[in-house]
């Protein structure tokens, strides 16, 4: 199983990419981070919520704790290769 985490996936473009894969890959585990803020809705995921192959995670890629727990494994980039997260506003 190929664990895929995809970030701002609430939102119009990212819940989208959740869907197509969700019905295109059985083969993937997909986890989605989102803040939801403005753009982020969880009706947006309806059709993917209730999936054993796909978890839900409310939080900020900027929090490198969230970050790492969004993460499908412990032996991962998220956590063998920690680097500083900033925001561009």
């Amino acid at each position: 199983m190929v664990e895929v985490l995809v970030t701002g996936g609430a939102g119009f473009i990212g819940s989208n990419f959740v869907r197509w894969a969700h019905a295109n890959r059985p083969d993937w585990r997909i986890t989605t981070l989102d803040k939801l803020t403005y753009a982020g809705r969880l009706e947006n995921l309806r059709d993917v919520m209730d999936s054993p192959r796909h978890r839900f995670v409310k939080g900020d890629i900027a929090d490198a704790a969230v970050a790492r727990r969004s993460c499908a494994s412990p032996i991962s980039w998220c956590t063998s290769r920690p680097r500083r997260m900033s925001t561009a506003r």
